[in-house]
């Protein structure tokens, strides 16, 4: 029965994946040609220097609650309740820091309205706490509506804007159109389904507990987001918004293959939850070596046709204009490998609560990351930071998990994953 629950929420969460890829790589690819490298840069910029600091506002929450929710259904109302709350304090936080922070930096007055219009958007990502409650009971469905439904309209909406020829910043805008949406659809099935926010509580206790367990994961969010947003900034900092928009272009590329691991690891966290809660150990493992090895080898397969055909897919998808970006596609789509593993791990530290190992995992990987974008960006360029980005990924997505003899069961997963993870899960 679990197992089909299970197969019908992950099928309706990679529909609306899937969908929201399409429409944003097909869109993004008409965005990209229509603005140029040298404008794609600063929006691109714009894009990555809020996502470092967007993480503060989930405050490490995402599993914690959809955790706490299938353990203690009963106090639905209080753990979205206290969790809505506190994000909406955080989004105050990130708003003000962020603001404030883009006046230092390196940008002109176009980019700085575009950072204050990206996060006039973080306010809506408040109403993310009913996707808490659908991930909690399988409900893909309605995860999948409302995907597809926003993504729709933020690509109407860039649609219009190249065909209208507006200017840069109203781009940006895209952002608050697409999370407006998804709110607004949201909104609409918890009502469909009994559950209105305003029936929410907010409770000191659960809110203390929340946070507790959620602070160690924000601060390796914040960890995470930082080498995975921080060599765009950097390469804005010491070379051209040009040079951003190649690096963009090839990561928008690379980074189509991260829905993969998302999609899958939503699915079968609330699977491994129940799975520990009842004592299934073998279940546990086998799970978790079947998710490894297959996404290990797809994705493996598909790197390699990625980098063999690099120079043909930049030139063909946004023009000749971005053809440089060629040979930073070629070793950034390789990180795939190790950001599903990144992602997948996170969960069974989630579910072993074991999040000082995931703190420190993080933290390692922004470290390197940062080390060596600043020796090799100056020296190497985009592909310096492409390379730099591969490998603070690996340490962080594997070799970090064979430091510690708690964390070496995950390693080993992984190793097995890479072996062949499904004649390893048919032994249990």
């Amino acid at each position: 029965m679990i197992r089909k629950e299970v197969g019908v929420h992950a099928s309706w969460l990679l529909a609306g994946k899937l969908i929201q890829f399409l429409l944003a790589f097909i869109v993004g690819v008409l965005v990209v040609r229509y603005l140029g490298p040298y404008r794609f840069g600063e929006l691109s910029f714009s894009l990555s220097f809020v996502a470092i600091l967007a993480p503060v506002s989930k405050l490490g929450l995402d599993s914690i609650v959809v955790k706490q929710l299938v353990e203690k259904p009963s106090k639905q109302s209080l753990i979205l309740g206290s969790a809505a709350m506190l994000k909406l304090i955080a989004v105050l936080f990130v708003v003000g820091t962020c603001f404030t922070t883009s006046f230092y930096m390196k940008a002109d007055a176009t980019v700085r309205g575009m950072i204050a219009i990206i996060l006039l958007g973080q306010f809506l990502t408040t109403f993310d706490v009913g996707d808490f409650y659908f991930q909690s009971n399988l409900a893909g469905k309605f995860l999948g509506i409302g995907t597809v439904t926003s993504s729709v309209m933020s690509a109407c909406y860039r649609v219009f804007l190249i065909v209208t020829h507006k200017s840069l910043i109203w781009f940006a805008m895209a952002v608050v159109v697409e999370l407006t949406v998804k709110a607004i659809v949201s909104l609409y099935f918890l009502h469909a389904r009994g559950l209105s926010p305003a029936e929410w509580k907010f409770s000191f206790p659960i809110a203390k507990t929340l946070l507790k367990q959620g602070s160690l994961l924000l601060f390796s969010a914040v960890a995470y987001f930082i080498y995975m947003k921080i060599d765009q900034v950097m390469i804005q900092q010491f070379l051209t918004e040009r040079d951003v928009g190649l690096y963009a272009a090839a990561v928008r590329l690379s980074e189509a293959w991260y829905v993969v691991p998302g999609v899958l690891s939503v699915a079968f966290f609330p699977v491994i939850v129940k799975f520990k809660m009842d004592g299934d150990s073998d279940g546990y493992k086998r799970v978790m070596l079947q998710v490894y090895g297959a996404f290990t080898w797809i994705s493996v397969f598909v790197a390699i046709l990625v980098t063999l055909f690099s120079g043909f897919l930049v030139e063909t998808i946004f023009g000749d204009s971005y053809i440089a970006a060629a040979k930073v596609l070629a070793v950034h789509f390789w990180s795939g490998i190790f950001v599903g593993f990144l992602v997948f791990s996170g969960k069974w530290y989630v579910n072993e609560g074991w999040l000082n190992f995931l703190l420190l995992r993080n933290v390692a990987g922004a470290i390197v990351n940062i080390v060596l974008n600043l020796m090799w960006i100056p020296r190497y360029g985009i592909v310096g930071a492409a390379v730099a980005t591969l490998i603070s990924y690996f340490v962080a997505g594997y070799l970090f998990d064979a430091v510690s003899s708690r964390s070496r069961e995950c390693f080993f997963q992984k190793t097995c994953g890479i072996l062949g993870g499904g004649l390893w899960a048919r032994r249990l």
